[in-house]
């Protein structure tokens, strides 16, 4: 008997989770696991590895079953993906310079135009929001050494 895969988008994001589990646990078994009683560093990284790789394999034979739907994987859309590539960059780049603000501002400004949506005001709520919740979180909130605003030469 063959094996036919009816659902190609289920059976290769399967096998994605099936390898990112194995690597997680392979990961994790050079730290020391230690007993279900006495747990060691490596115990739950290493489960949660199995577990991801258990889930992969599921989600990978279930796209193999007859009742599967037929899907078949449409174009990769590279103009979306490498914009959303840069947006994570131009936020990494942004984050020590110009504070969390205009970093998360920037990062929603670009996914917004790979998304096409063309609603800017509904961009911008996001955007201010996002950035809101950012600076009430982890800046005032958790107190992690993160600008909010750029820091001016001449503000002192």
């Amino acid at each position: 008997m063959r094996l036919q895969i009816r659902n190609r988008r289920d059976f290769y994001s399967g096998l994605m989770f099936a390898a990112f589990g194995v690597a997680f646990a392979a990961t994790a078994a050079r730290y020391e696991i230690g007993l279900p009683a006495q747990m060691g560093p490596g115990w739950f990284p290493l489960a949660l590895g199995a577990l991801l790789t258990g889930l992969g394999i599921l989600i990978a034979f279930a796209a193999c079953r007859v009742s599967a739907t037929r899907t078949e994987i449409a174009a990769i859309a590279w103009r979306e993906m490498s914009l959303i590539l840069l947006a994570v960059a131009l936020f990494a780049l942004l984050l020590p310079t110009a504070g969390a603000v205009i970093a998360v501002v920037a990062l929603v400004a670009v996914c917004a135009w790979a998304g096409r949506s063309g609603k800017l005001i509904e961009t911008g709520l996001v955007a201010l929001t996002l950035a809101a919740i950012c600076d009430f979180v982890f800046i005032r909130g958790l107190g992690l050494p993160i600008a909010a605003w750029p820091s001016l030469p001449f503000s002192g």
